[in-house]
């Protein structure tokens, strides 16, 4: 009997090889989601902690990758998709948009508004999808842990309203800001711990 792989990570075992003619997602296949997620926690939150009171040149520049490092994150959302699908000519035009996508965002940044609102609706149409073909397979396989990603996905998607609504919990402590953060934490966690549930054709 093959011996079960482990994914260090998470704890999670799964079957070497693949599994029905499909491989599990692994790691290697969002580290760019990730990665750019990171880089973009990282810039938004030396902005706001060191230059949001005064507009400078850094300030300026540090917000700027910011938005950058969103778009870049929604262009490997549809590198993701096209992963999910991986049949018939659809992955190959769903990395189209992620290069539009990249080109699309940071031409609005840098002409017309530098508003969060660009980075976060810029998330929402590969978000959607993804949602979709998770919920494809939780009909198809019940399993629970893509549930789990599903209401992640969900939250991640909506989060966005916290922003857009200017949702607070406190007038300091608690700006809109706050509450946008924590949820995009419990969401991206949900869907972390959801991605060994995830089968894709082997490349």
């Amino acid at each position: 009997m093959v011996a079960p792989r482990q994914n260090v990570l998470l704890g999670f075992r799964h079957p070497a090889g693949t599994y029905g003619g499909l491989r599990p997602l692994l790691e290697p296949d969002v580290t760019l989601t990730d990665f750019a997620l990171a880089a973009a926690a990282l810039f938004g939150g030396i902005w706001h902690g060191v230059f949001s009171g005064n507009r400078t040149v850094v300030g300026d520049g540090i917000w700027f990758a910011t938005l950058a490092a969103l778009a870049l994150a929604a262009a490997a959302l549809w590198h993701v998709t096209a992963i999910l699908l991986q049949t018939g000519p659809w992955p190959g035009r769903l990395r189209l948009p992620a290069v539009a996508q990249v080109f699309g965002q940071l031409m609005i940044a840098i002409f017309l508004t530098d508003t969060f609102a660009v980075g976060a609706a810029g998330m929402l149409p590969a978000l959607v999808l993804v949602f979709l073909l998770c919920l494809r397979q939780y009909r198809a396989t019940h399993e629970p842990r893509i549930a789990i990603g599903l209401v992640g996905f969900a939250l991640a998607a909506l989060s966005g309203l916290v922003i857009l609504l200017g949702i607070s919990l406190h007038p300091r402590w608690g700006t809109p800001i706050a509450p946008y953060h924590v949820t995009q934490f419990v969401a991206f966690g949900l869907v972390f711990l959801s991605i060994p549930a995830l089968r894709v054709y082997p490349r």
